[in-house]
C-alpha cells in the first residue's frame, strides 16, 4: 500500500502555468498504478476543471487565483478546485447534446467531468468544484 499523497496549489489565473501541475498528477496516477481508463478520466476532467476556473470563473484575470487541492491514494483521486469568479449553477448550463448547441465549440466541459468522474459536487456559490474518481471505476460505461 503506498502512503496517500496530498497536494495544495495557487495558481495565477494563466492556462500556460498549468503544465506542471498537470504533470505532477499523471506522474501521482502512475505511481498509484492507476489503470490506464481512469488515467485518461482524471486527466480530462483535470483539465476541464482547471480550464473553466482560469477562462470562466476568473475570465483569464492574472490578478485573479485559483486553488487546487488534491489527494491521491490507493483507491481514490480527490480534486477539488477554487476561481475567484461569481460563481455559477450547473444546472444553467445549456444542454451541450441540443440541437441548437451540436456546433458549439464550447460548452461540453462540465457535461464530460460529470461523465467521468466517480462523484462531482459544486459549492452553493458555484465557485469550487470538487470531483472524484474510483480507482477501478470503469464509468462511463
Amino acid at each position: 500500500m503506498t502512503r496517500p499523497c496530498q497536494k495544495h496549489h495557487v495558481i495565477p489565473s494563466d492556462l500556460s502555468l498549468l503544465t506542471n501541475v498537470r504533470q505532477e498528477i499523471n506522474d501521482l496516477l502512475s505511481r498509484f498504478d492507476y489503470p490506464k481508463n481512469t488515467v485518461f478520466a482524471i486527466r480530462l476532467a483535470v483539465d476541464e476543471a482547471l480550464c473553466n476556473a482560469i477562462k470562466h470563473g476568473n475570465r483569464c484575470d492574472k490578478s485573479k487565483n485559483i486553488t487546487v487541492d488534491y489527494q491521491i491514494d490507493d483507491n481514490r483521486f480527490t480534486m477539488s478546485v477554487e476561481d475567484e469568479g461569481e460563481g455559477f449553477k450547473a444546472t444553467d448550463i445549456p444542454d451541450p447534446t441540443a440541437d441548437e448547441n451540436l456546433t458549439k465549440t464550447s460548452g461540453r466541459g462540465v457535461m464530460l467531468i460529470e461523465l467521468y468522474m466517480t462523484k462531482v459536487t459544486y459549492n452553493d456559490r458555484g465557485n469550487i468544484i470538487t470531483i472524484s474518481k474510483d480507482k477501478t471505476c470503469t464509468k462511463p460505461a
